[in-house]
């Protein structure tokens, strides 16, 4: 029986580089004896959570990186080879709640930021995020013209504290400095800029209709335990699509 190769990469399930098993392999030699590309196709399998990839290798003659061998002391070289994983590696999982948002336009928006994650897309993910604040103004304050002037009546109709929209401004200006100056954040810097973002999302849309749903839950004093009834529940859905 022959013995399962096994070789580090990294586990969209796990999010981390895990061991896998080699379930199947392509070897292939282009080029010639001066300049030559070698590619790698792999199956892999997750020696922990059995998860399938797809990994595509790629090595070229003049990618060599130099360096001393720590062992012998003396100069080596190891050729740098490019690794794409299918499906895409995927870093960061957009909030379970995003599929429960009343308005299709935001979870259409929040569905191109992340597939953009995965393909290392950080403009398309900085300008998106700015797209989807404009989106939330417009839902809950109406079109106000422009970013400022929505910020604004945010924050005259008691949505947005002042505090907040210190925080929410250098996010306005990531988006901007992405679609016009052609600035990329790191992916640590995304993450905030997405924290800040989505957590503005779920206290205006999410968490109204949560707090609808649990006031109806919640028994009303005198009622003998049972929920309240009667009063229809108006719904943050309800409200946009009126």
């Amino acid at each position: 029986m022959t013995e399962d190769r096994i070789e580090r990469f990294f586990c969209n399930a796990c999010k981390q580089k895990t061991k896998h098993f080699i379930r199947g392999e392509y070897n292939k030699h282009d080029g010639d004896a001066a300049y030559w590309y070698k590619h790698r196709m792999l199956i892999i399998e997750c020696c922990g959570c059995e998860n399938l990839e797809l990994v595509k290798m790629t090595l070229f003659s003049e990618d060599v990186e130099y360096f001393d061998n720590p062992n012998t002391g003396e100069p080596d070289s190891e050729g740098k080879w490019d690794e794409v994983i299918y499906p895409p590696v995927t870093y960061r999982n957009p909030p379970t709640w995003f599929e429960d948002l009343p308005d299709p336009t935001l979870r259409a928006i929040s569905d191109e930021i992340y597939n953009s994650l995965q393909t290392g897309s950080n403009y398309l993910a900085t300008f998106g995020s700015r797209t989807l604040i404009d989106r939330l103004i417009v839902l809950t304050v109406g079109d106000k013209g422009n970013f400022p002037k929505g910020l604004q009546a945010l924050q005259d109709g008691g949505m947005l504290s002042q505090h907040e929209r210190d925080i929410l401004n250098p996010v306005v200006d990531a988006g901007n400095a992405a679609a016009h100056r052609g600035w990329a954040p790191t992916k640590e810097q995304i993450a905030v800029i997405l924290d800040t973002v989505e957590g503005l999302i779920h206290r205006l849309l999410v968490l109204p209709k949560l707090a609808e749903e649990l006031e109806e839950a919640v028994p009303s004093r005198g009622g003998g335990g049972k929920a309240k009834a009667g009063k229809p529940v108006v719904t943050v859905k309800d409200k946009i699509d009126a």
